[in-house]
């Protein structure tokens, strides 16, 4: 009998916290000034935009419904986003927001210890359709790491979604997941290769990820 594997993805949604170096959009600030840049409206308002044309609807509309979205965001996000995010997934019984003060809470535990993978995804990228039926292929490989190497890169024109060039991005942090394990735990995605060597699983199928593109982007990705 096939077990079935649950997928579990995490996001960060704009987490304050100065004294994790993580973010291109830290660099250069003092911690005032950082947490000015992180809350700023223009920054959250274009943020919230690609979330709720590409980032939401992309899970809401995966083939596989064995999915949990655990969305860490932080306790300090201004009044008026903290509302936003909570009306736009507290109708959706399998996304849980958690608010949190600082990446010392940033905890994540599966709801279900069976068969399941942890999936990485930034909140202001998407995963194609089949994204997590795909990953079913992969069920019996606890302790691997399933990076997909082909995608494509979109830009937000005018409120909505424009896709763009194809994006080869082997070892990349959107949809890296991790089998029976938290990715978040395996170190940092573009190290990850060297921590795991054999324990990397590189599908090439295509269009499996939506990777954004636009002045807020934490990677510096241009339109």
């Amino acid at each position: 009998m096939t077990i079935a594997m649950k997928t579990y993805i995490i996001t960060r949604f704009s987490i304050f916290d100065f004294k994790h170096h993580a973010f291109k959009i830290q660099k250069q600030c003092n911690k005032d000034g950082y947490k000015s840049r992180l809350f700023s409206p223009k920054r959250l308002r274009s943020k919230f935009k690609v979330f709720e044309k590409m980032t939401l609807p992309s899970i809401l509309g995966q083939n596989n419904k064995n999915w949990e979205w655990c969305i860490f965001s932080s306790a300090f996000l201004p009044v008026e986003f903290k509302e936003r995010l909570i009306k736009l997934t507290q109708p959706h019984k399998q996304i849980r927001c958690k608010f949190i003060k600082s990446f010392d809470d940033f905890i994540f535990a599966p709801t279900d210890k069976g068969n399941y993978c942890t999936v990485r995804l930034d909140d202001d990228d998407g995963l194609a359709p089949n994204f997590i039926e795909s990953l079913q292929k992969y069920r019996e490989k606890k302790g691997h790491i399933v990076t997909h190497k082909n995608g494509i890169i979109f830009r937000m024109n005018k409120g909505n979604v424009e896709y763009g060039e194809k994006k080869e991005y082997r070892l990349g942090g959107v949809g890296l997941a991790a089998i029976g394990m938290n990715i978040y735990d395996c170190g940092h995605h573009i190290r990850i290769g060297q921590t795991y060597k054999d324990k990397i699983i590189c599908d090439d199928s295509d269009n499996m990820f939506y990777l954004c593109s636009g002045e807020y982007c934490d990677s510096g990705r241009m339109s």
